[in-house]
């Protein structure tokens, strides 16, 4: 007869932490595992594709990592260890690029608005409703009526 082994307390508490956390991560992932990878990924822009992948990418290796730790192996020089890193690496670029094209989206607003003023101003119509109002009444004459502009 095989007698059972008495866990410790905090080891049995843990484990079923990580048994619920676990049941809860397939409760979460059954509708992104259940649609064809096309129909999850025609609408996103390549940015929010590329998060994805990596993101995928990142959680399986993680899993895997996880795996290992349980099994009693040493995680420190396996190669899961050095692709998590990468990933990582990975995810830092994407940022970057995030937070460098958002900086690029402001100043595309901020160049349309000179534009926009420029070409006002260029037209003619530039400028405030106060110096328009300014013109047109030095262009009046006291009896109402618009003053002919003497040419050199």
């Amino acid at each position: 007869r095989a007698s059972k082994m008495a866990l410790p307390r905090e080891m049995e508490e843990s484990l079923t932490s990580l048994e619920e956390s676990m049941s809860r991560l397939e409760e979460e992932l059954a509708p992104l595992l259940s649609t064809p990878w096309d129909q999850l990924t025609s609408k996103l822009e390549p940015m929010e594709k590329a998060k994805l992948n990596l993101m995928i990418a990142y959680a399986a290796d993680s899993l895997f990592y996880m795996f290992l730790k349980t099994q009693g192996a040493a995680t420190e020089e396996h190669p899961v260890t050095e692709e998590l890193a990468r990933i990582r690496t990975y995810m830092g670029k994407l940022k970057q690029l995030g937070e460098g094209a958002s900086q690029d989206q402001q100043r595309l607003k901020v160049n349309k608005e000179a534009a926009q003023r420029f070409i006002s101003a260029g037209l003619g119509g530039g400028g405030d409703q106060k110096d328009d109002k300014k013109r047109e009444t030095s262009d009046v004459g006291d009896s109402g009526k618009k003053k002919k502009k003497k040419t050199a």
